[in-house]
């Protein structure tokens, strides 16, 4: 098992289910922070991916910009990475006998990394890469000596380079890239680690050669950190702590701008979800009362994570208005508690790993396109106004349910109604209001409204009639 320093490491299964026994995270001083306003809220549809075993389970790690996702499959027995992409799960192939095997990262060519057991070794950085001719093929990027296992954590949309870190099994990790030469074999570097510290290890990688992660003393300091690719190795620099805070900081991810994502401990004691931008840092807070992690970031600067507090985790969203919990934005009464987010890519879609119906599962959320009100004035018997803003002019259609729930549109993989057996009610002719007359088995009921065109969704409404 992988052992870090508790406040570092990141989430895992054993730290989830560290979650589901209401264990608390190690607090550094007691200092409870207020719930940030809430601004002009995104929803979402949510989607449940997998698992690959009835009964099971899964985690969400990572997805790309073509909507495929990375993430591991949970049994009583064992853990398999899986890709997901187009609707179908995909388990992806173990030559060993080993039981721990988990995917991490995917880039927009579809590789997944992780690490796998193969004969002979424990647990080996892996890369999965699907090939035309012969199927998923894994490969063992190598463990280097003296090391007892290694794991990747992200890649290059290439698939050239590949870093992570190889550990001794003593505590000490070390941050390591694999990197492919023109011949097709792949050389192991070790990425180094800043002065004064005992080891590193490497989470996040862009398409610029740069890659982030931390550098720790095992129980005591740790500090974000920066390593360049040069033509000679790894050029590693510090990255800032918080003003007034504490020396405990970590990097989980990086964009092509060279936006950095992570989380720092602040003058209150508790890590903050944070990003960098050269040698500025900012500092997003936390609206749980303890600590907040950003793992990933996109494009345009947005984060995702999530907050400790009370023995639990939420995911959130970030960006310049602050943090947003995004259990606030998702369809109501789906039965999901959302722990924690882990990938967002470039249209928005959010994955993660949440609480549904006793068991962990992937979540996947898509912003939705059209914002649905109504009805007015609510009341069975009269006639009733739904009204809807839509991007573009189309037929959209108008369905009500007695529940929430999951129900698959034709032709849409990544896009679900988030309503149990819906029922079109009518359709509006054109995207802006419709007034109706509802049905009288509608009286003193809750009923569940959504609209939809094609591929596109609404959010849901929710109204107890009288």
């Amino acid at each position: 098992m992988v052992h870090v320093p508790v406040a570092l490491a990141p989430i895992t299964l054993a730290a989830l289910l560290a979650v589901a026994a209401h264990a608390q995270p190690r607090r550094l001083m007691l200092a409870p922070r207020p719930i940030q306003p809430e601004s002009v809220a995104s929803q979402y549809s949510i989607k449940k991916i997998g698992p690959l075993v009835n009964g099971g389970g899964s985690l969400g790690s990572a997805i790309n910009n073509l909507t495929q996702i990375a993430g591991t499959s949970l049994s009583q027995t064992a853990e398999q990475p899986y890709r997901w992409s187009g609707g179908m799960i995909e388990g992806l192939p173990i030559t060993g006998s080993g039981t721990s095997n988990f995917a991490h990262g995917i880039n927009n060519a579809g590789q997944v990394v992780g690490y796998a057991s193969f004969p002979g070794t424990a647990s080996e950085a892996a890369l999965w890469t699907l090939t035309n001719s012969m199927g998923w093929q894994v490969t063992g990027l190598g463990i280097p000596s003296g090391f007892a296992f290694s794991i990747a954590n992200d890649l290059s949309d290439d698939g050239t380079r590949i870093v992570g870190y190889a550990d001794n099994a003593i505590e000490l990790l070390v941050a390591t890239s694999w990197e492919r030469d023109d011949s097709g074999d792949w050389n192991m570097l070790d990425m180094g680690t800043l002065p004064h510290n005992y080891g590193s290890y490497a989470n996040g990688l862009n398409n610029q050669g740069v890659a982030v992660g931390t550098s720790y003393v095992p129980f005591g300091t740790s500090q974000a950190t920066h390593w360049q690719r040069t033509n000679t190795g790894w050029t590693i620099s510090a990255l800032p702590y918080l003003p007034n805070g504490y020396s405990q900081s970590i990097a989980f991810a990086i964009n092509d701008s060279g936006l950095i994502a992570g989380a720092a401990v602040a003058s209150d004691g508790y890590y903050h979800a944070t990003t960098w931008s050269g040698n500025s840092i900012t500092d997003f807070g936390t609206f749980s009362g303890e600590h907040s992690y950003a793992r990933a970031i996109n494009t345009s600067g947005t984060i995702v994570g999530e907050t400790w507090g009370a023995g639990l985790t939420r995911a959130f969203i970030g960006s310049n208005s602050g943090l947003h919990d995004l259990n606030t934005r998702i369809p109501p009464d789906t039965g999901w508690n959302l722990r924690s987010a882990t990938g967002i890519n470039d249209s928005g879609q959010i994955v993660g790993t949440g609480d549904l119906g006793g068991f962990w599962h992937t979540f996947l959320l898509t912003p939705v396109a059209m914002n649905l009100t109504g009805p007015t004035p609510g009341v069975v018997g009269v006639p009733n106004t739904f009204s809807i803003i839509a991007p573009n002019d189309q037929s959209i259609q108008l369905y009500y349910a007695f529940s929430a729930g999951e129900t698959a549109i034709s032709g849409c993989s990544a896009v679900p109604l988030n309503i149990a057996s819906p029922t079109l009610l009518a359709t509006f002719p054109d995207p802006s209001s419709i007034t109706i007359e509802l049905p009288d088995e509608f009286s003193g009921q809750t009923v569940y409204f959504q609209a939809a065109t094609g591929c596109q969704v609404s959010n849901v409404v929710r109204y107890t009639f009288p």
